[in-house]
């Protein structure tokens, strides 16, 4: 993978390479950039919107995510809450599998965040800003479990008809299963299922840029390209 340079050294490199990069066809132009700039993120950042229509309150809500063909990195997440005006303390749990036998066995999961938000609109939808949350990845055709959970009882998640652990919506990359609800803060063993997140993920996929970036532009460009930068 190509380490990210200095703000000179990016600066230098779109100079050298503008006038070659406007030669390649329009899809491969910006991950073609983003490569010879050293950035190892060429893939858009993606998300998944769940169930719109919260209608259960709780403490916390835990639930099984599977990516599908390639691996995903879960950069945080929105959630969705009664509390309107004040911040509230949100904590999201993370552990590989899935939930089934460890609703109530914290030493098994670990945290991704604690911290305090405050809604982004009317509708209660809050946002985990990034920097608050650790990332983490869901490798491919593999289940990752959470477990959101606040303070109080102001959680908001979806009734299903669907059993617990069946799917309950999906994109092209991401799946993700109907959970269960905890009536208490802090993995409680008063459960309510099913239940269905409801939220926001946002998350990239998990590729390697040199790949992707080879497979697409022509070997005799990048050759030019790196005449011109050793100059």
């Amino acid at each position: 993978m190509t380490k990210a340079l200095s703000r000179k050294g990016q600066k230098e490199r779109r100079e050298n390479s503008h006038l070659k990069l406007n030669m390649l066809p329009n899809n491969t132009r910006r991950k073609t950039e983003r490569y010879l700039l050293g950035d190892d993120n060429c893939e858009d950042e993606l998300s998944l919107r769940t169930i719109a229509y919260p209608n259960i309150q709780t403490s916390g809500v835990m639930f099984t995510v599977r990516a599908k063909a390639e691996s995903l990195l879960i950069q945080t997440l929105e959630i969705n809450h009664l509390h309107f005006q004040e911040e509230i303390h949100v904590v999201v749990h993370t552990k590989d599998g899935g939930y089934e036998g460890f609703e109530t066995n914290s030493t098994a999961w670990k945290i991704l965040s604690s911290t305090y938000v405050k809604p982004i609109n009317q509708d209660g939808n809050t946002l985990i800003p990034v920097r608050e949350f650790v990332p983490v990845q869901v490798h491919a055709n593999q289940d990752r479990s959470f477990y959101v959970t606040l303070d109080t009882s102001e959680l908001r998640c979806s009734s299903s008809s669907k059993s617990a652990g069946t799917l309950d919506i999906e994109d092209e990359n991401l799946q993700v299963f109907v959970g269960v609800s905890l009536l208490q803060p802090q993995f409680s063993e008063q459960l309510l299922e099913p239940c269905g997140f409801s939220g926001l993920f946002h998350y990239k996929k998990l590729i390697d840029c040199d790949a992707v970036v080879m497979s697409v532009v022509p070997f005799s460009f990048m050759v030019q390209h790196n005449d011109m930068t050793q100059e």
